[in-house]
């Protein structure tokens, strides 16, 4: 029964296939579940076959749920040799599963591109105008955020009056990895802390710049 096994690889393994699924692969999953909600028997049997030869194709053949689409020889999209009614019954459990990751998914999805607009409001400078201020902006501790027009916005506070970048941003930001992720650096500068009980980037020359580095390292040995 080949399309059992999917589905139990598929639910077994769905936390890691969720975490590929780009934003367009994402809105597919959440067309098919509400199409599978209001389709009759053999429209759900067609939608589910397609979902779930879709997710295994874009997984990488060591995968487990595509090795086990491929025993099945259903990554040829064949039809499942089990009986129709035993498979929609595994289907009905996955698809409300699924629904409910999707809807998790996308609340997610909302939820960053929420926080990434807000962040992108706050003060920055455009590689342009640090350089009209006679700054060179290539150091590769600062952050940069990508900007709605595709230009890199770098948040103002990591610079001081003359432009200058300020050498304990820097090396908080090297420890929070900002090359890497930027956002989260700039989230961590810009929301406000609970043990600073305030935003790190309004401290910057009102308390020691130990202090903020220390509160930083703290972050990046708990994981958070």
């Amino acid at each position: 029964m080949p399309i059992e096994h999917a589905l139990a690889a598929l639910r077994d393994h769905w936390s890691d296939v969720a975490a590929r699924l780009d934003e367009a692969s994402l809105a597919t999953l959440v067309a098919l579940v509400g199409e599978y909600d209001d389709a009759d028997a053999d429209g759900r049997l067609d939608i589910a076959l397609e979902l779930v030869m879709d997710l295994g194709e874009m997984l990488p053949a060591s995968h487990p749920v595509r090795r086990a689409l491929a025993q099945g020889d259903m990554l040829t999209r064949g039809s499942a040799t089990s009986d129709p009614a035993e498979v929609l019954g595994l289907f009905d459990n996955l698809f409300a599963d699924l629904a409910e990751c999707a809807g998790a998914a996308s609340a997610l999805d909302r939820a960053v591109r929420e926080t990434e607009a807000r962040l992108l409001e706050s003060p920055a400078f455009t590689a342009r105008e640090l350089r009209d201020l006679g700054r060179d902006p290539a150091d590769a501790a600062l952050i940069r955020l990508p900007g709605p027009a595709g230009e890199q916005r770098l948040p103002a506070f990591q610079f001081d009056e003359t432009g200058a970048p300020r050498p304990v941003v820097l090396r908080i930001n090297a420890l929070l990895g900002a090359d890497l992720d930027p956002w989260g650096a700039a989230s961590w500068w810009l929301d406000r802390d609970a043990r600073l009980n305030e935003a790190p980037s309004r401290l910057i020359g009102n308390v020691p710049d130990d202090d903020l580095v220390a509160v930083a390292m703290a972050v990046v040995e708990a994981g958070e």
